[in-house]
């Protein structure tokens, strides 16, 4: 006989709520895990070999009579939480938090490719099934953190997971220039950290009300929204206007979290059907995603009796790694007061006044190994009128690319801004003191001439452009550059071509001083390398101490490689995670930068 102690209690998920999961009443399949962290609930589904899911169903209420029965037996197909599996040995549903409910009635059933049925051990229901519930305790309502407590069913099977961590040793380089343009290496032995996966939610608290959410790592790194409109943000009280809620209120777009959300007010007021697709970074991928739809189902502009959405995601290779649906009918009315699944829709499909589960309040949730993109699809009988919070995903580990990521300037236009997470390579940002853009040769906006008095704008850049900083440019101050990477993203070799440098003076300085400075998470320097010379105090100056006619030397068509017109940036070593190219004495403005290569670090 298994002890089942009350409740269980958990600080974060590293300290969760684990129960046995028990098929055919005395097989211990694997294990339920249960956090949260205030706002959502996390109830982890995992199996052991040789059993997996096939379909998980899951029901979470403050009370044991708001979980769905039948005599006093549970009906897992009307539970608000459910999804099919192709085999999969682990699956997570991301619940919005009951508040101010201490005590959380979990039924967690999942159909295993035995055939049988699982339960998250427990007590039984009161009906004639075997079929069993547990107890959590959220953690705002605990005073006193707990650790981990597992409750055991029935010992047929004990499985036990050890994980062995090997730490990898990556020389760090650090480069230091010769007068001739070459690199020494200097070794230094450092461990490489583990892949933490992380949970990621959105806040939209830093966007105003109707401003665009759209865009690679606009909201949060590697995420980009995209709706059959433009995805906006939206608040409660404020205009754009996508409901109302409670209906009658006059409550523009009520219940929302207080960051607010996001929808799609061009698709909205043409009263069509929403079509959002969520993409993620190239070598992102993702194991869990969830979104909180509100208002869905008070509204129905097409008169139908059957109403369809589904989100699906898929893999690389385009695969339907998982799908959910919902699905129900009601009288063909615009504003149907009945349905078949969810009585009232004035009520079960209000952003305020529907339940979980509820079309109103309904968690979009897909989860499976490798998920690259997630579409959110409205099919017959669609609502208009809806809005989404409660955004969040869980990032896998990579798999590690150790070859070099070279930008591609190719798609943007010149003059066009390239600053932004992500925007020209994946967990990557460009901040220069002004605006860095894209520069192509022949085009404006003009950088630099290159060969020296031949009126070619841009000379010598790659064919695809590459970048610089107009604004400073043009004002004859000093460039500074600072490249970024995403949070939980580091690389150990970053590289970038300068051209143009050394021809223009306009300080007339007589000493010329640039550095490149590689920093570490904890602000450390990994490594530096510097450009340094003498010139005479001339606007155009034709002589130095190192590189000899600067009119030659510092021209980007005639200078050759490692002369201060044709020179190569590179920084390398462990965890690097922003690098700083900083102009001092000296400096020439009318500069620009191309072939920027990145080698991300293995975890």
């Amino acid at each position: 006989m298994g002890f089942f102690p009350k409740t269980g209690a958990a600080v974060t998920g590293e300290y969760p709520l684990v129960v046995d999961l028990i098929a055919g009443q005395n097989t211990d399949v694997g294990d339920i895990r249960v956090w949260d962290d205030g706002k959502f609930l996390y109830v982890e589904y995992t199996t052991v070999e040789p059993w997996c899911f096939t379909e998980t169903h899951l029901a979470v209420s403050p009370d044991l009579a708001g979980i769905p029965q039948q005599n006093g037996n549970p009906i897992p197909g009307q539970f608000p939480y459910s999804d099919k599996h192709d085999c999969a040995s682990s699956f997570t549903y991301t619940v919005p938090l009951i508040q101010d409910a201490c005590e959380l009635y979990i039924a967690a059933h999942a159909a295993i490719n035995s055939g049988e049925t699982a339960w998250g051990s427990g007590p039984g229901f009161p009906g004639a099934n075997w079929a069993t519930y547990f107890l959590y305790t959220p953690t705002p309502c605990n005073n006193t953190p707990t650790p981990t407590t597992t409750n055991t069913a029935t010992p047929s099977l004990t499985q036990t997971s050890t994980q062995t961590s090997t730490a990898t040793k990556t020389p760090t380089v650090t480069f230091t220039p010769t007068p001739t343009g070459t690199l020494t290496n200097t070794p230094t032995a450092t461990n490489t950290p583990a892949c933490q996966p992380a949970v990621v939610i959105a806040d939209f608290s830093n966007f105003a009300a109707g401003e665009s959410v759209e865009g690679m790592g606009k909201v949060v790194p590697n995420l980009n929204i995209n709706a059959k409109g433009t995805a906006v943000k939206i608040a409660t009280g404020s205009l754009p206007l996508l409901y109302i809620a409670p209906n009658g209120s006059g409550i523009r777009n009520g219940a929302l979290m207080a960051g607010g959300g996001f929808g799609d007010d061009i698709t909205s007021r043409a009263e069509e059907a929403h079509r959002y697709t969520f993409t993620f970074a190239a070598g992102t991928s993702v194991n869990n995603f969830s979104v909180h739809m509100l208002d869905f189902g008070d509204l129905n502009p097409t008169l139908n009796t059957s109403h369809y959405v589904n989100m699906t995601a898929y893999n690389s290779g385009g695969g339907v790694v998982s799908v959910q649906e919902l699905k129900y009918a009601s009288p063909a009315e615009r504003n149907p007061r009945g349905s078949d699944l969810y009585g009232d829709l004035w009520f079960s499909g209000d952003a305020a006044s529907a339940s979980p589960g509820q079309p109103g309040n309904w968690i979009w949730n897909v989860s499976g190994n490798g998920i690259v993109k997630v579409v959110l699809s409205f099919g017959a009988g669609f609502d208009a009128n809806i809005g989404f919070d409660g955004l969040t995903f869980a990032v896998e580990c990579p798999v590690c690319v150790s070859t070099p990521q070279i930008a591609d300037f190719s798609n943007f236009a010149a003059g066009e801004s390239v600053e932004g997470m992500g925007k020209v390579v994946p967990n990557l940002n460009i901040n220069a003191k002004g605006t860095a853009v894209k520069i192509a040769t022949g085009s404006l906006p003009l950088l630099y001439i290159a060969p020296n008095g031949s009126g070619i704008r841009n000379g010598a850049l790659m064919a695809g452009g590459g970048f610089g900083d107009d604004i400073t440019s043009r004002a004859e101050e000093a460039h500074r550059y600072t490249f970024t990477f995403a949070a939980g993203t580091s690389v150990n070799n970053f590289s970038v071509h300068m051209l143009d440098f050394g021809d223009l003076n306009p300080t007339l300085n007589t000493s010329h001083y640039v550095n490149m400075t590689a920093y570490n998470s904890g602000g450390g320097v990994v490594s530096v390398q510097e450009l340094k010379y003498a010139s005479p105090a001339e606007r155009n100056p034709r002589g130095s101490d190192l590189y000899g006619d600067l009119w030659f030397s510092g021209d980007a068509a005639s200078a050759s490689p490692g002369q201060p017109g044709n020179w190569i940036w590179n920084v390398s070593g462990n965890g690097i995670v922003k690098v700083v190219l900083s102009f001092g004495a000296g400096f020439d403005p009318n500069i620009a930068l191309d072939l920027l290569q990145i080698t991300y670090q293995c975890p």
